[in-house]
């Protein structure tokens, strides 16, 4: 029998947005721990996104009125140690103008007081229409049957479609758990992976 604490996922209380996962059921024990917590987006400030076993630090760079929604921006990360493959990691932060951004957002759990941080990506993906009109022609996809232009317009220089042509793509939002803690940046890589 697995010995896990279990817990609600997030409840929000008087406007704060507090975190709580199961302990003992997915990754590191301390970056378990770290995901548990009250903490909110600070434009400015850090934030640290857990992974199984990994850190990544990022800066705040926008939180919306009602808080709900914020972008992270990764910050450049060295490491100042100089320990190799060690397990205790000094890093120093600078703001990165390049670093990948991540958006996160609020979701509330339909009917519940309680929800989570999760990350919206916009994925664009072909028409189903032209699915069905690709297997009714007998072509084995969806590029057989397009011109050069709309394949350049749709991927550009791509494999897979990375723009909205009206007829041939749609946008939609796809959302992606993550485990955060606000107001502190930590990079940790863990070598025994």
């Amino acid at each position: 029998m697995k010995n896990t604490l279990n817990f609600l996922v997030m409840t929000t209380v008087n406007n704060q947005k507090i975190q709580k996962k199961a302990i003992g059921t997915d990754g590191s024990f301390f970056n378990q721990l770290m995901g548990n917590n009250e903490t909110l987006p600070v434009v400015g400030e850090g934030a640290t996104i857990m992974l199984y076993s990994d850190r990544h630090a990022y800066d705040v760079i926008a939180v919306s009125e009602d808080g709900n929604r914020c972008t992270l921006r990764r910050c450049k990360a060295t490491r100042t140690d100089g320990l190799g493959m060690s397990e205790s990691q000094s890093y120093t932060y600078t703001a990165d103008e390049n670093g990948s951004t991540m958006e996160l957002v609020w979701k509330q759990k339909r009917g519940q007081e309680y929800g989570e941080w999760v990350q919206e990506i916009t994925k664009i993906d072909w028409l189903p229409a032209l699915y069905k009109q690709a297997e009714a022609e007998g072509l084995p996809g969806i590029v057989g049957m397009l011109t050069p232009e709309d394949i350049e317009a749709v991927c550009g220089k791509h494999f897979w479609p990375v723009n909205v042509v009206p007829g041939l793509t749609k946008a939609r939002k796809v959302y992606h758990d993550v485990s955060v803690i606000f107001g502190v940046r930590k990079e940790y890589f863990d070598f025994s992976f």
